[in-house]
């Protein structure tokens, strides 16, 4: 997003993107070499792109088409009017006028204090956009995707710009709300091939790590917290190392893989609370991901996804995994959680194939 702090009269706008990705480089440390060692880093024509700019102000949402996807497998249709599009109309200029109260009945009182977590979280501010919603029917909730927002925090010249979904129940009540992942990281679940799951499977599968993610960012500690099971395996750091077994389901196979540190999941969550209380913001990104499902009737999942992690006083990049089960959609829990800030030296993550069941 380019803004501008005053009338420029320029017709477009040149921008030129950075694309030797030097923390990427540092894996391998051959091509790290070649990268230190070049002078000039090669042009192309793809990197520099020329935007149009047009003048255009837009006074008033108009109503759109939106497109709604029934998680039944088996239709897709385009609608121009529910009630949950009716609602989050009001919603968007209840923001714009900061005139949060007037839409205080369309919430239940958890959604609600979602709502307000998510206008605190920094200074939050709509896009313009032209509402163009995506509309999923998942089980007796719709959910209205991809509201564009964009949260700058005055003590830190970070930006985040989030797609933020509303969550109605059966009584068109927005009952929770969370930050969408990017579309690399929806398309790679949702395109998973039939055999891996249903359609409602693998968006219970999205809506899970969007709401993981959220949690992060809100600092939702008690959800967090109610999320992990009790013996969870949470590894902080590098790498896992063969250890005893947890509830008799799972334990880690193999050696010494590179250095950890193992947490009692109230270790984990007394760490992430002074973490919370010592940043005026925490943001979690997600890329690119691999998901598999573990073999039976059971629905237990397992997920290697690259995650950018950013706060006021650190930032990191690495890979996450988690091992969770979705069996009962409203009470999902992890099971294990590691991460680690590169990939092992064979490019493999850990995952499921470092655990037996």
């Amino acid at each position: 997003m380019a803004e501008f702090t005053r009338d420029y009269n320029l017709s477009n706008i040149r921008l030129r993107i950075e694309y030797n990705f030097d923390n990427i480089s540092r894996v391998d440390k051959e091509l790290e070499l070649v990268m230190t060692t070049m002078d000039d880093i090669p042009n192309f024509s793809n990197s520099e792109k020329n935007i149009s700019l047009k003048k255009e102000i837009i006074k008033e949402y108009k109503p759109v088409a939106v497109e709604e996807i029934t998680i039944t497998d088996k239709a897709t249709e385009t609608i121009t009017a529910d009630p949950a599009i009716d609602v989050i109309r009001k919603i968007v200029k209840a923001i714009e006028n900061e005139d949060y109260l007037t839409v205080r009945s369309y919430f239940t009182d958890e959604g609600y204090e979602m709502f307000t977590r998510i206008i605190s979280y920094g200074t939050a501010k709509l896009l313009d956009q032209g509402l163009d919603f995506e509309l999923i029917v998942l089980d007796d909730r719709r959910v209205v995707r991809s509201l564009k927002m964009k949260f700058d925090f005055p003590r830190n010249d970070r930006t985040f710009i989030e797609d933020v979904n509303f969550v109605f129940n059966k009584d068109n009540k927005v009952e929770a709300l969370n930050f969408g992942l990017g579309r690399k990281a929806i398309q790679d679940i949702a395109n998973k091939p039939e055999k891996f799951g249903s359609l409602a499977e693998r968006y219970h599968l999205i809506n899970f790590m969007e709401n993981y993610k959220t949690a992060y960012c809100l600092e939702r500690l008690d959800f967090i917290e109610s999320i992990f099971a009790d013996n969870a395996l949470i590894i902080v750091g590098s790498v896992v190392k063969q250890g005893d077994n947890i509830g008799e389901m799972y334990n880690v196979l193999g050696g010494d893989r590179v250095r950890y540190l193992e947490m009692k999941k109230h270790e984990y969550i007394e760490r992430l609370s002074n973490i919370f209380r010592a940043n005026e913001f925490v943001n979690i990104q997600f890329e690119n991901n691999e998901v598999r499902k573990v073999s039976g009737d059971e629905k237990i999942y397992g997920i290697q996804i690259k995650q950018n992690y950013y706060s006021t006083t650190y930032g990191d990049e690495g890979y996450l995994f988690l091992m969770f089960d979705l069996s009962d959609t409203t009470q999902p829990q992890i099971y294990v959680r590691t991460w680690q800030p590169e990939k092992n030296p064979d490019g493999s993550i850990i995952g499921l194939t470092d655990f037996h069941f």
